[in-house]
């Protein structure tokens, strides 16, 4: 699917339908003779082939809508945490307005850097299924600064406990969004999707159709809204690749709004 990924999706979509429905369709013309005459096709064998080819599609319906489900929620878990990710960095960015200067000015350099880092960096690397190294340094900078501070008054230890736990909170959404880098459907699941699809469209060929233009049309009708499921199933398999991959609107947001904002008071927390 890689290089359907680097097409817009209309056009990705397109090629998947004309690709299907023409292996369709060239299927039922280079076997409808043949089916015809060496399994006697004929108005009789309609409601044997009727029962099993319904059973063959409610089979392959059911575990089709099943993956898709599946994958539909991964995608909207990993929409939830993205923008709890990008929110708590915001909440952090506030928290530590509290600290002392310079600290406070370095910590907050360090959260825009990190977030700059993901937008133009991480991101462009997660839709290629890469992991780049380079926001742990900033991380790592960020948490050394926070270790080393020593709070004096009690509103600093309040406000240097909460940054902490902000902290902790934004580190385990990281290694949650991360981790959809490497999702993937099973390759069990996508032989029986393509499997399944190869084994509805055939069952189809087995029914009595005398006019072989309104057979064509019916299988056209069939194969594309397979293609159609299908394309979208491969298209919710990884949230971060292809062209319906989530963007990084909401750290875009955090840096324009608030890091980035004039407006914005030092010290706010």
């Amino acid at each position: 699917m890689q290089p359907l990924n680097d097409l817009p999706i209309a056009v990705s979509l397109l090629l998947v339908i004309l690709i299907t429905v023409a292996l369709a369709v060239s299927g039922l013309l280079v076997t409808r003779r043949y089916i015809r005459h060496h399994f006697g096709i004929s108005d009789e064998t309609d409601d044997t082939v009727q029962f099993y080819a319904a059973a063959i599609a409610a089979f392959y319906g059911i575990a089709l809508g099943l993956i898709t489900v599946a994958n539909w929620e991964n995608y909207t878990r990993a929409v939830e945490i993205i923008s709890a990710e990008a929110a708590s960095v915001g909440a952090l960015y506030r928290d530590v307005g509290g600290y002392p200067q310079p600290l406070r000015d370095e910590l907050r350099a360090d959260l825009a850097d990190y977030l700059t880092f993901v937008i133009n960096t991480s991101w462009p690397a997660q839709k290629e299924g890469q992991v780049v190294a380079g926001s742990v340094e900033i991380i790592n900078r960020f948490q050394d600064k926070l270790l080393q501070f020593e709070p004096v008054t009690e509103g600093q230890k309040v406000i240097h406990e909460e940054a902490f736990g902000q902290y902790n909170n934004f580190i385990t959404l990281r290694r949650q969004r991360i981790d959809f880098v490497d999702t993937a459907l099973p390759s069990i699941l996508w032989l029986i999707i393509l499997g399944g699809a190869v084994l509805t469209i055939f069952v189809t060929y087995f029914f009595y159709v005398p006019n072989v233009r309104l057979h064509i049309m019916l299988i056209v009708c069939y194969a594309l809204l397979v293609a159609v499921v299908i394309y979208f199933t491969s298209l919710m398999e990884n949230p971060l690749k292809g062209p319906a991959a989530i963007t990084p609107a909401s750290y875009q947001l955090i840096l324009d709004t608030m890091i980035d904002s004039p407006s914005l008071p030092q010290g706010s927390s």
